[in-house]
């Protein structure tokens, strides 16, 4: 678990001033500046959600201490989740961190639907998921979770994920595809819309459905064997994403 003196390393880096009252764990999340207040007397005290600033702090384990977790199990081909933690809960709620071949982290996230996030997060960058680390959230709370998000962002110092810009919109967001259509694309397209007599959501489907399959021979390539079912709705729109399912993503993560 995080010591104080851990957290006291970070904090000589990270902590913003205290002038307006505040104190921000992370200066590139916003939303962690109202996490704490500092009172009159310079004691740390919690500005929402009831959650002590020392009580919290020694629950959250530092991303170091936590094991690097293989994405796919090379024996089945399917997302590889240890059992135990959370495993008796309705929802259980976890806070994640994914790496890339090279053991780097690329994206830190939250969820009360681990497998299914992770299979979206591999859907989306096959590319960038190859580990990944987890930490099972007994009493979730919004705050809690942002803490520690704060606290393992600040740990690792750079995670493209989570920096903003087309990078972070890969992570959170469906692929739109239609940039990369061809002109051939285009034409095939109206050529269906005219002699298939297909509405033209229909006959993007069909097009965006070649870059599934685009998609789905990368993963095959990496021996990955999860089935994967892509929301029919948004190939008419020309983006591939996974169908939702019943997740609350929290934190950044908006599948």
């Amino acid at each position: 678990m995080v010591s104080i003196s851990y957290f006291s390393l970070i904090a000589g880096s990270i902590l913003a001033s205290t002038s307006s009252g505040f104190i921000s764990p992370a200066p590139r999340t916003p939303a962690a500046v109202s996490l704490f207040a500092v009172s009159s007397s310079g004691k740390s005290t919690t500005a929402s959600a009831g959650v002590p600033f020392t009580g919290a702090l020694e629950t959250i384990p530092s991303l170091a201490s936590l094991p690097l977790l293989p994405y796919i199990d090379a024996n089945t081909g399917l997302i590889a989740l240890s059992s135990g933690d959370g495993s008796a809960d309705a929802k259980p709620s976890f806070v994640f961190a994914i790496y890339d071949e090279n053991e780097n982290p690329q994206y830190i996230g939250a969820t009360n639907h681990l497998h299914h996030m992770l299979k979206v997060m591999l859907a989306r960058r096959p590319d960038k998921t190859y580990f990944y680390k987890k930490f099972y959230v007994a009493k979730p709370s919004r705050s809690y979770i942002d803490l520690v998000m704060d606290f393992w962002l600040a740990e690792v110092g750079e995670c493209p994920g989570n920096a903003g810009g087309p990078e972070e919109d890969m992570w959170e967001k469906a692929l739109d595809v239609k940039p990369r259509f061809t002109d051939q694309d285009y034409e095939d397209i109206e050529e269906l819309e005219k002699t298939g007599h297909l509405s033209r959501d229909m006959a993007t489907r069909i097009v965006t459905w070649r870059w599934e399959e685009e998609k789905m021979n990368q993963l095959r390539a990496r021996g990955v064997k999860e089935e994967f079912h892509f929301d029919r709705s948004l190939k008419g729109e020309g983006k591939l994403d996974l169908k939702a399912e019943e997740d609350e993503g929290r934190g950044r993560l908006q599948p």
